[in-house]
Protein backbone atom coordinates (compact mmCIF):
# COMPACT_ATOMS: atom_id res chain seq x y z
CA UNK A 1 0.00 0.00 0.00
CA UNK A 2 1.65 3.22 -0.80
CA UNK A 3 2.40 5.60 1.96
CA UNK A 4 1.17 9.31 1.93
CA UNK A 5 4.24 11.11 1.74
CA UNK A 6 5.45 13.03 4.74
CA UNK A 7 5.96 16.49 3.03
CA UNK A 8 2.31 17.31 1.84
CA UNK A 9 0.54 20.38 1.33
CA UNK A 10 -3.24 19.28 0.64
CA UNK A 11 -3.16 16.19 -1.28
CA UNK A 12 0.53 18.07 -3.17
CA UNK A 13 3.69 17.74 -1.64
CA UNK A 14 5.25 21.32 -0.92
CA UNK A 15 8.59 21.77 -1.99
CA UNK A 16 11.14 23.41 0.08
CA UNK A 17 13.00 26.50 -1.22
CA UNK A 18 16.35 24.04 -1.39
CA UNK A 19 14.31 21.66 -3.53
CA UNK A 20 13.48 24.35 -5.83
CA UNK A 21 16.86 25.33 -6.21
CA UNK A 22 18.43 22.21 -6.74
CA UNK A 23 15.65 21.16 -9.30
CA UNK A 24 17.67 21.84 -12.55
CA UNK A 25 14.17 21.55 -14.11
CA UNK A 26 13.14 21.69 -17.61
CA UNK A 27 11.85 24.69 -18.87
CA UNK A 28 7.60 24.63 -19.54
CA UNK A 29 8.30 24.89 -23.74
CA UNK A 30 10.24 21.82 -22.73
CA UNK A 31 7.58 20.24 -20.80
CA UNK A 32 5.29 21.41 -23.68
CA UNK A 33 6.98 19.40 -26.23
CA UNK A 34 7.37 16.61 -24.37
CA UNK A 35 3.74 16.13 -23.71
CA UNK A 36 2.81 17.38 -27.23
CA UNK A 37 4.70 14.22 -28.46
CA UNK A 38 3.54 11.65 -26.28
CA UNK A 39 -0.39 12.75 -27.11
CA UNK A 40 0.99 12.57 -30.51
CA UNK A 41 1.76 8.85 -29.98
CA UNK A 42 -1.45 8.40 -27.58
CA UNK A 43 0.62 7.46 -24.96
CA UNK A 44 -1.56 7.57 -21.52
CA UNK A 45 1.08 6.18 -19.48
CA UNK A 46 5.08 7.09 -18.27
CA UNK A 47 7.64 4.64 -17.03
CA UNK A 48 9.59 6.69 -14.85
CA UNK A 49 12.64 4.56 -14.42
CA UNK A 50 16.14 4.13 -11.96
CA UNK A 51 18.69 1.63 -11.39
CA UNK A 52 19.22 0.41 -8.02
CA UNK A 53 22.63 0.29 -6.40
CA UNK A 54 22.95 -3.52 -7.87
CA UNK A 55 22.38 -2.50 -11.56
CA UNK A 56 18.72 -3.34 -11.35
CA UNK A 57 16.22 -1.04 -13.57
CA UNK A 58 13.51 -0.37 -11.52
CA UNK A 59 9.88 1.52 -12.47
CA UNK A 60 6.74 3.81 -11.36
CA UNK A 61 4.16 4.22 -13.96
CA UNK A 62 2.87 7.44 -14.08
CA UNK A 63 -0.38 8.95 -16.10
CA UNK A 64 0.90 11.55 -18.88
CA UNK A 65 -0.91 14.14 -17.30
CA UNK A 66 1.20 14.23 -14.16
CA UNK A 67 4.64 14.70 -15.70
CA UNK A 68 4.99 18.48 -15.00
CA UNK A 69 4.59 17.45 -11.29
CA UNK A 70 7.48 15.35 -11.71
CA UNK A 71 9.50 17.19 -13.54
CA UNK A 72 9.01 20.29 -11.29
CA UNK A 73 8.43 18.60 -7.46
CA UNK A 74 9.76 15.09 -8.32
CA UNK A 75 7.79 11.61 -7.60
CA UNK A 76 7.48 10.29 -4.47
CA UNK A 77 8.67 7.04 -3.98
CA UNK A 78 9.17 4.50 -0.66
CA UNK A 79 13.77 4.49 -0.92
CA UNK A 80 13.76 1.45 2.28
CA UNK A 81 11.90 -0.87 0.30
CA UNK A 82 15.00 -0.83 -2.75
CA UNK A 83 17.82 -2.77 -1.67
CA UNK A 84 20.24 -0.56 -0.51
CA UNK A 85 18.56 2.68 -0.64
CA UNK A 86 17.57 3.92 2.88
CA UNK A 87 16.45 2.99 6.18
CA UNK A 88 12.73 2.63 6.69
CA UNK A 89 12.67 6.04 9.14
CA UNK A 90 14.68 8.08 6.38
CA UNK A 91 12.50 6.14 3.35
CA UNK A 92 11.43 9.30 1.75
CA UNK A 93 12.77 9.63 -1.54
CA UNK A 94 11.51 11.90 -4.91
CA UNK A 95 12.16 10.84 -8.56
CA UNK A 96 13.10 13.53 -11.07
CA UNK A 97 12.81 13.18 -14.58
CA UNK A 98 15.44 13.89 -17.20
CA UNK A 99 13.61 14.98 -20.09
CA UNK A 100 16.65 14.51 -22.80
CA UNK A 101 15.93 10.58 -21.89
CA UNK A 102 12.52 9.81 -23.20
CA UNK A 103 12.07 7.39 -24.99
CA UNK A 104 9.39 6.22 -27.08
CA UNK A 105 9.06 2.59 -28.23
CA UNK A 106 6.95 0.83 -30.68
CA UNK A 107 4.80 -1.91 -30.00
CA UNK A 108 6.86 -4.57 -31.41
CA UNK A 109 10.04 -3.37 -28.89
CA UNK A 110 10.11 -1.85 -25.39
CA UNK A 111 6.38 -0.59 -25.98
CA UNK A 112 4.97 2.72 -24.41
CA UNK A 113 7.55 5.48 -23.42
CA UNK A 114 10.16 6.00 -20.48
CA UNK A 115 12.15 8.46 -19.17
CA UNK A 116 15.33 7.98 -17.05
CA UNK A 117 15.08 9.61 -13.50
CA UNK A 118 17.72 11.52 -10.81
CA UNK A 119 17.33 10.35 -6.89
CA UNK A 120 16.12 13.29 -5.02
CA UNK A 121 16.20 13.25 -1.29
CA UNK A 122 13.50 15.51 0.40
CA UNK A 123 16.26 18.26 0.91
CA UNK A 124 16.74 18.57 -2.75
CA UNK A 125 19.92 16.82 -2.95
CA UNK A 126 21.15 13.97 -4.90
CA UNK A 127 21.01 10.69 -3.38
CA UNK A 128 24.68 9.97 -2.98
CA UNK A 129 23.80 5.94 -3.36
CA UNK A 130 22.24 6.93 -6.99
CA UNK A 131 24.82 5.05 -9.79
CA UNK A 132 23.35 8.04 -12.11
CA UNK A 133 24.15 10.73 -9.72
CA UNK A 134 27.63 8.94 -8.72
CA UNK A 135 28.42 8.50 -13.10
CA UNK A 136 27.55 12.43 -12.98
CA UNK A 137 29.88 13.63 -10.38
CA UNK A 138 32.54 11.67 -12.03
CA UNK A 139 31.83 13.04 -15.38
CA UNK A 140 32.10 16.26 -13.47
CA UNK A 141 35.33 15.66 -11.69
CA UNK A 142 36.93 14.80 -15.44
CA UNK A 143 35.39 17.74 -16.75
CA UNK A 144 37.35 19.42 -13.86
CA UNK A 145 40.49 18.07 -15.15
CA UNK A 146 39.69 18.61 -19.22
CA UNK A 147 38.23 15.78 -19.88
CA UNK A 148 35.22 14.23 -21.76
CA UNK A 149 34.58 10.47 -20.73
CA UNK A 150 33.01 8.17 -23.32
CA UNK A 151 32.23 4.30 -23.55
CA UNK A 152 31.44 1.86 -26.28
CA UNK A 153 30.38 -1.23 -25.20
CA UNK A 154 30.17 -4.96 -26.12
CA UNK A 155 27.19 -6.48 -24.94
CA UNK A 156 26.91 -10.02 -24.57
CA UNK A 157 23.45 -12.36 -24.07
CA UNK A 158 21.33 -15.47 -24.64
CA UNK A 159 18.55 -15.93 -26.27
CA UNK A 160 16.91 -19.28 -24.80
CA UNK A 161 14.21 -21.21 -24.78
CA UNK A 162 11.79 -21.81 -21.90
CA UNK A 163 10.54 -25.86 -21.44
CA UNK A 164 7.34 -25.85 -20.17
CA UNK A 165 8.19 -29.69 -18.73
CA UNK A 166 10.92 -28.61 -16.49
CA UNK A 167 10.24 -25.21 -16.01
CA UNK A 168 13.62 -24.73 -16.59
CA UNK A 169 15.40 -22.90 -19.45
CA UNK A 170 17.95 -24.19 -22.43
CA UNK A 171 19.28 -22.46 -25.96
CA UNK A 172 17.39 -23.59 -28.97
CA UNK A 173 17.72 -26.84 -30.27
CA UNK A 174 17.90 -24.91 -33.66
CA UNK A 175 21.56 -23.18 -32.61
CA UNK A 176 24.52 -25.15 -33.03
CA UNK A 177 26.59 -22.33 -33.98
CA UNK A 178 29.52 -20.63 -32.18
CA UNK A 179 31.65 -17.74 -32.47
CA UNK A 180 31.43 -15.60 -35.72
CA UNK A 181 29.32 -17.80 -37.36
CA UNK A 182 26.58 -17.18 -39.35
CA UNK A 183 23.81 -19.78 -39.14
CA UNK A 184 20.65 -18.94 -40.96
CA UNK A 185 17.60 -19.66 -38.02
CA UNK A 186 15.51 -18.26 -35.93
CA UNK A 187 18.20 -16.54 -33.00
CA UNK A 188 19.93 -14.79 -35.84
CA UNK A 189 16.79 -13.50 -37.25
CA UNK A 190 15.33 -12.26 -33.91
CA UNK A 191 18.71 -10.66 -33.95
CA UNK A 192 18.68 -8.55 -36.37
CA UNK A 193 14.97 -7.60 -35.50
CA UNK A 194 16.80 -6.46 -32.26
CA UNK A 195 19.36 -4.54 -34.34
CA UNK A 196 16.28 -2.40 -36.21
CA UNK A 197 14.03 -2.05 -32.91
CA UNK A 198 17.17 -0.34 -31.05
CA UNK A 199 17.88 1.95 -34.30
CA UNK A 200 14.50 3.45 -34.63
CA UNK A 201 15.02 3.97 -30.43
CA UNK A 202 18.14 6.36 -31.15
CA UNK A 203 20.88 3.44 -30.06
CA UNK A 204 23.32 2.82 -32.74
CA UNK A 205 24.63 -1.03 -32.98
CA UNK A 206 27.65 -0.99 -34.83
CA UNK A 207 27.91 -4.28 -35.28
CA UNK A 208 26.08 -7.71 -33.55
CA UNK A 209 27.28 -11.48 -34.21
CA UNK A 210 27.08 -15.23 -32.85
CA UNK A 211 29.05 -15.47 -29.72
CA UNK A 212 30.47 -18.59 -28.44
CA UNK A 213 27.61 -21.09 -26.95
CA UNK A 214 24.71 -22.16 -28.27
CA UNK A 215 22.28 -19.01 -28.29
CA UNK A 216 24.64 -16.39 -27.40
CA UNK A 217 25.42 -13.00 -28.92
CA UNK A 218 27.19 -9.54 -28.73
CA UNK A 219 25.76 -6.59 -29.64
CA UNK A 220 28.25 -3.73 -30.09
CA UNK A 221 27.49 0.32 -29.63
CA UNK A 222 28.67 3.10 -30.98
CA UNK A 223 31.23 5.46 -28.97
CA UNK A 224 29.54 8.22 -27.05
CA UNK A 225 29.11 10.19 -23.82
CA UNK A 226 29.50 7.90 -20.67
CA UNK A 227 26.07 8.45 -19.10
CA UNK A 228 24.32 9.13 -22.42
CA UNK A 229 25.61 5.14 -23.22
CA UNK A 230 24.30 4.30 -19.47
CA UNK A 231 21.11 5.67 -19.80
CA UNK A 232 21.19 3.30 -23.51
CA UNK A 233 21.97 0.72 -21.78
CA UNK A 234 18.78 1.09 -19.15
CA UNK A 235 16.73 1.02 -22.42
CA UNK A 236 18.43 -1.34 -24.41
CA UNK A 237 17.88 -4.35 -22.26
CA UNK A 238 14.23 -3.91 -21.96
CA UNK A 239 13.97 -3.46 -25.85
CA UNK A 240 16.14 -6.93 -26.30
CA UNK A 241 14.01 -8.60 -23.70
CA UNK A 242 10.44 -7.55 -25.40
CA UNK A 243 11.41 -8.61 -29.09
CA UNK A 244 12.95 -11.67 -27.64
CA UNK A 245 9.56 -12.21 -25.84
CA UNK A 246 7.05 -11.48 -29.14
CA UNK A 247 9.06 -14.15 -30.68
CA UNK A 248 8.62 -16.61 -27.96
CA UNK A 249 12.18 -16.91 -26.76
CA UNK A 250 13.61 -15.46 -23.34
CA UNK A 251 16.49 -13.09 -23.14
CA UNK A 252 18.98 -12.71 -20.38
CA UNK A 253 22.30 -10.59 -19.71
CA UNK A 254 22.86 -13.11 -16.71
CA UNK A 255 26.48 -13.52 -16.66
CA UNK A 256 26.42 -17.70 -16.86
CA UNK A 257 22.84 -18.88 -17.07
CA UNK A 258 23.83 -22.35 -18.16
CA UNK A 259 26.18 -24.84 -16.82
CA UNK A 260 29.45 -25.65 -18.43
CA UNK A 261 29.18 -22.92 -21.21
CA UNK A 262 30.85 -19.92 -22.14
CA UNK A 263 29.45 -16.68 -20.04
CA UNK A 264 28.26 -13.52 -21.10
CA UNK A 265 29.57 -9.97 -20.04
CA UNK A 266 30.41 -6.77 -21.33
CA UNK A 267 33.52 -5.13 -22.63
CA UNK A 268 33.84 -1.32 -22.38
CA UNK A 269 35.84 0.87 -24.38
CA UNK A 270 36.58 3.79 -23.06
CA UNK A 271 38.30 6.90 -24.50
CA UNK A 272 39.03 10.48 -22.69
CA UNK A 273 39.12 13.32 -24.97
CA UNK A 274 40.47 16.64 -23.74
CA UNK A 275 37.98 19.36 -23.59
CA UNK A 276 38.39 22.27 -26.66
CA UNK A 277 40.64 19.64 -28.69
CA UNK A 278 38.86 16.64 -29.69
CA UNK A 279 42.14 15.01 -29.22
CA UNK A 280 42.43 11.71 -27.72
CA UNK A 281 44.32 11.78 -24.09
CA UNK A 282 45.40 8.22 -24.37
CA UNK A 283 47.64 8.75 -27.43
CA UNK A 284 51.37 9.73 -27.44
CA UNK A 285 53.20 9.24 -30.61
CA UNK A 286 56.04 9.42 -28.95
CA UNK A 287 55.80 6.54 -26.51
CA UNK A 288 56.87 3.52 -27.34
CA UNK A 289 53.37 1.85 -27.11
CA UNK A 290 51.85 5.42 -28.31
CA UNK A 291 50.15 5.32 -25.08
CA UNK A 292 50.23 8.85 -23.07
CA UNK A 293 51.32 9.33 -19.36
CA UNK A 294 47.52 9.89 -19.15
CA UNK A 295 46.24 6.23 -20.42
CA UNK A 296 49.04 4.58 -18.08
CA UNK A 297 48.05 6.56 -15.18
CA UNK A 298 43.87 5.30 -16.16
CA UNK A 299 45.03 2.17 -16.43
CA UNK A 300 46.82 1.48 -13.32
CA UNK A 301 44.08 3.00 -11.64
CA UNK A 302 41.32 0.63 -12.90
CA UNK A 303 43.88 -2.45 -12.02
CA UNK A 304 43.76 -0.32 -8.31
CA UNK A 305 39.99 -0.58 -8.31
CA UNK A 306 40.15 -3.90 -9.54
CA UNK A 307 38.48 -5.48 -5.92
CA UNK A 308 35.33 -2.94 -6.25
CA UNK A 309 34.93 -3.50 -10.17
CA UNK A 310 34.38 -7.21 -9.58
CA UNK A 311 32.40 -6.57 -6.73
CA UNK A 312 29.99 -4.19 -9.08
CA UNK A 313 30.41 -5.94 -12.35
CA UNK A 314 31.35 -9.73 -11.39
CA UNK A 315 28.55 -10.48 -8.98
CA UNK A 316 28.47 -14.24 -8.11
CA UNK A 317 25.00 -15.03 -7.14
CA UNK A 318 23.86 -14.94 -10.75
CA UNK A 319 26.65 -17.56 -12.08
CA UNK A 320 26.51 -20.85 -13.06
CA UNK A 321 22.65 -21.28 -11.62
CA UNK A 322 21.56 -23.45 -14.58
CA UNK A 323 22.55 -27.38 -13.88
CA UNK A 324 23.77 -29.62 -16.99
CA UNK A 325 20.24 -30.61 -17.91
CA UNK A 326 19.27 -27.02 -18.43
CA UNK A 327 17.14 -26.66 -15.67
CA UNK A 328 17.33 -23.63 -12.98
CA UNK A 329 17.30 -26.61 -10.42
CA UNK A 330 21.02 -27.09 -10.86
CA UNK A 331 23.64 -27.01 -9.06
CA UNK A 332 24.51 -23.47 -7.93
CA UNK A 333 28.34 -22.87 -8.02
CA UNK A 334 29.67 -19.89 -5.93
CA UNK A 335 33.18 -18.60 -7.53
CA UNK A 336 35.86 -19.27 -4.75
CA UNK A 337 38.25 -16.87 -7.01
CA UNK A 338 37.79 -14.77 -9.89
CA UNK A 339 40.23 -15.71 -12.57
CA UNK A 340 40.95 -13.62 -16.18
CA UNK A 341 40.98 -16.19 -19.31
CA UNK A 342 42.12 -12.85 -21.04
CA UNK A 343 43.66 -8.96 -19.36
CA UNK A 344 40.89 -7.19 -17.42
CA UNK A 345 42.20 -4.26 -19.04
CA UNK A 346 43.94 -3.63 -22.72
CA UNK A 347 44.58 -1.21 -25.61
CA UNK A 348 44.70 -2.14 -29.32
CA UNK A 349 47.82 -4.04 -30.53
CA UNK A 350 48.82 -0.59 -32.53
CA UNK A 351 46.27 2.26 -31.72
CA UNK A 352 47.49 4.44 -34.47
CA UNK A 353 46.01 6.96 -34.45
CA UNK A 354 44.69 9.52 -31.78
CA UNK A 355 41.13 9.13 -32.49
CA UNK A 356 41.20 5.42 -32.20
CA UNK A 357 43.12 4.78 -28.98
CA UNK A 358 40.89 3.32 -26.55
CA UNK A 359 41.59 1.57 -23.09
CA UNK A 360 39.39 -1.82 -23.31
CA UNK A 361 38.01 -3.13 -19.76
CA UNK A 362 36.59 -6.73 -20.27
CA UNK A 363 34.08 -7.86 -17.20
CA UNK A 364 33.12 -11.32 -18.55
CA UNK A 365 34.15 -15.31 -18.31
CA UNK A 366 35.50 -15.29 -15.32
CA UNK A 367 35.62 -19.04 -14.04
CA UNK A 368 33.62 -20.51 -11.17
CA UNK A 369 35.54 -23.35 -10.84
CA UNK A 370 37.75 -23.42 -7.02
CA UNK A 371 41.22 -22.91 -8.03
CA UNK A 372 44.17 -24.01 -5.53
CA UNK A 373 45.78 -21.14 -4.08
CA UNK A 374 49.24 -20.38 -5.76
CA UNK A 375 48.47 -22.51 -9.24
CA UNK A 376 49.19 -20.29 -12.47
CA UNK A 377 45.37 -18.85 -12.52
CA UNK A 378 45.95 -17.06 -9.28
CA UNK A 379 49.37 -15.89 -9.24
CA UNK A 380 48.92 -14.26 -12.94
CA UNK A 381 50.05 -10.92 -13.26
CA UNK A 382 47.05 -10.40 -15.46
CA UNK A 383 44.61 -11.24 -12.41
CA UNK A 384 43.74 -8.81 -10.02
CA UNK A 385 43.60 -9.43 -6.70
CA UNK A 386 41.82 -11.37 -4.97
CA UNK A 387 38.26 -10.18 -3.93
CA UNK A 388 35.29 -11.69 -1.69
CA UNK A 389 32.50 -13.09 -2.97
CA UNK A 390 29.88 -10.00 -3.35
Amino acid sequence: MRRVPSRTCGHKECPTAKTEAAAGRATSQTIERTLERLTERSIRFLDLRFVDVLGTVKSITIPVHRLPHAVRNGEWFDGSSVEGFARVFESDMFLRPDLDTLTIGEAEAAPGAQVICDLMTPEGERFAGDPRGVLARALAEAAALGFDYSVAMELEFFLLNTDSATGGVRPGRHDRASYFDHPVDVGSDVRQEIVGALDRLGITVEASHHEVAAGQYELDLALSNAMKSADQLVTLKHAVKAVAQRRGLLATFMPKPIFGAAGSGMHTHQVLTEMGKDSNAFYDRADQYQLSTVAKHFIAGQLAHARALCASACRAPAAAIAGPSGSSSGPRIPPATRTWLSPPCSTPASPGSARSCPCRLRSKRTSTRSIPSGSPATSSATSPPRSPTP
